[in-house]
Formats: C-alpha cells, sequence, structure tokens
C-alpha cells in the first residue's frame, strides 16, 4: 500500500503540488568493488515519459512510479518529509528491501 504521511502532504499543499514521480536511481558506492545502492528520487512534477509510469491517487496526490517497479504487499511504502539542513524535501520508505539495494 502506498502512503503519504500527513507532514509530507501538508508540505505539498503549502507548495501548491498534487502530482509527485518517483523515479529509481542508481549511486555507486565505492570504485573498487563496484558496490551500488538503489534509491527513489522524489520530483515535483508529471514524468518526462508517462508511458513508462503508472499511477495512484494518495490522499489527493497523483503519484507516478516506474511500470517495472511493483508495490510490495507485505509492508507499506511511504513518502514522508525530510529536512536536511533546512531544507525539506520528501523521501520514499519500504519500497525496496534491504536485499534488493544493492543491485
Amino acid at each position: 500500500m502506498l502512503t503519504i504521511t500527513p507532514e509530507a502532504k501538508t508540505w505539498l499543499d503549502q507548495k501548491k503540488r498534487d502530482v509527485i514521480t518517483l523515479e529509481r536511481q542508481v549511486a555507486k558506492l565505492n570504485a573498487c568493488c563496484g558496490t551500488t545502492l538503489a534509491y527513489m528520487d522524489v520530483y515535483l512534477r508529471h514524468p518526462d515519459v508517462p508511458d513508462k509510469f503508472q499511477c495512484e491517487t494518495v490522499d489527493g496526490i497523483t503519484v507516478y512510479y516506474p511500470k517495472n517497479i511493483k508495490l510490495p504487499v507485505d509492508r507499506d511504502v511511504v513518502i514522508g518529509l525530510k529536512a536536511t539542513l533546512g531544507i525539506k524535501s520528501l523521501k520514499v520508505e519500504g519500497l525496496m528491501a534491504r536485499a534488493e539495494t544493492n543491485r
């Protein structure tokens, strides 16, 4: 199940945004062994190529995510608010299990 925390919903309302797009990113952690980390970035816009995304509406917010990403049935996927040095943004938790993040 896909959910949005009340804090994230309030922040989106303040920014007058009702669409977000989740995109899978892969970061290379070190050069010697090729270790990577997969995570989801959150953008406050429609996807560039809508045909490659599916969408759900959660609390009045349209959430796009890649068609090749399957939402887990055994846990909630939560879109929450984070603050780094006072700068607020959205984060995704629960989409990829720890064993899946190093692919």
